[in-house]
């Protein structure tokens, strides 16, 4: 059950993040949550990137999703080890830079705030997995 939970808050995270790389893309001047502040609103020629992040970050979301349980998966259980493995590593170097290299005061602090939260939850979902998982 405590993976289960876990697994979810992550999910829940990615997808906020997902959603506001949508809202990005649709033009909503939340700009300053990302990228540093440097936009507002983002360039039409930049929405791209946040349509790929909105992809990228909700496949994250449901891959967390499968490797706790709470959705059945066809997945190989070491993919999504790998997986959620390789995630955790950017979520961890992903803090450090909106807390020390951004200008920004709410991708420092607010994006900062949940990406490290998210980091948080993932060790933890990856030390409990493991130690449920016969060795």
């Amino acid at each position: 059950m405590k993976i289960k939970l876990l697994a979810s808050a992550s999910a829940l995270l990615w997808f906020s993040q997902a959603i506001l790389h949508f809202l990005l893309m649709m033009g909503a001047p939340l700009g300053r949550f990302v990228f540093g502040g440097v936009y507002t609103a983002f360039p039409l020629w930049l929405r791209p990137v946040n349509l790929a992040l909105f992809l990228l970050w909700t496949f994250f979301g449901y891959s967390y999703l499968l490797y706790g349980g709470v959705l059945k998966s066809s997945w190989q259980e070491k993919t999504l080890a790998r997986i959620i493995q390789f995630v955790t590593v950017f979520l961890g170097l992903a803090a450090c830079f909106n807390f020390f290299v951004s200008n920004s005061f709410f991708e420092k602090y607010v994006t900062g705030s949940i990406t490290f939260l998210a980091f948080l939850i993932s060790l933890s979902l990856l030390y409990n997995h493991k130690q449920k998982s016969p060795t």
